[in-house]
């Protein structure tokens, strides 16, 4: 593995606000399939009602989530992951994302991923379930500030408030046939889609 993309890979793997669940091997296959991508301090990486049709994984710089309805802007940074909820759902995202440094970053588009998960099942194991562990946080540090509950949302496993429910948000029901049976499972126990991708549509992307 050239030394470039052996540093990125080690930046990607060491965030705790990432893939996690990636192994060594996975991120070999990642590294090798992603396109490098480069953005100016001030450009837009992702725009507000278009399909982001990947994800992007970032290695260097900085970038600030904006969304409409909510008056603070998430910052994410190296070893950091933006569109998935795009990706996910498949609709055009709910926030901007700007650049708030120069930005470099891994971006692997749809095709790429389901040609990878299609040869390599478990690695869209990991892959989905890192996703949906981010999702969770980011879920997680939205109720907190208002004291543990967002307007009719419960808290405690299984309820509106947990990540299973959550996990009914990432349209899991649909496309994501690599994902376990566990995860599935669970969705299906918990509210209706409708009201879960209403909830949790502007987790960021």
């Amino acid at each position: 593995m050239p030394k470039v993309i052996a540093q990125d890979v080690s930046v990607l793997s060491s965030s705790k606000r990432g893939l996690v669940y990636l192994t060594a091997n996975d991120w070999t296959l990642v590294a090798d399939k992603a396109c490098r991508v480069n953005f100016r301090k001030g450009q837009t990486m992702i725009l507000r009602g278009r399909r982001s049709n990947g994800v992007y994984l970032l290695v260097k710089g900085t970038a600030r989530v904006q969304v409409l309805s909510n008056s603070s802007s998430p910052e994410i940074g190296p070893g950091e992951v933006c569109g998935e909820m795009s990706f996910l759902d498949d609709v055009p995202a709910s926030a901007d994302v700007i650049a708030q440094q120069d930005v470099e970053a891994y971006y692997l588009d749809r095709p790429t991923l389901e040609s990878l998960f299609e040869l390599f099942p478990h690695l869209a194991s990991r892959f989905y379930r890192s996703l949906a562990t981010n999702l969770s946080h980011r879920m997680r540090e939205w109720i907190e500030p208002r004291g543990g509950s967002v307007a009719g949302f419960r808290s405690g496993p299984g309820s509106e408030g947990s990540p299973e429910f959550l996990l009914v948000s990432l349209n899991i029901r649909t496309k994501l046939k690599s994902v376990p049976k566990l995860f599935r499972v669970r969705a299906a126990r918990t509210a209706s889609p409708r009201t879960a991708h209403q909830k949790g549509s502007e987790l960021y992307t």
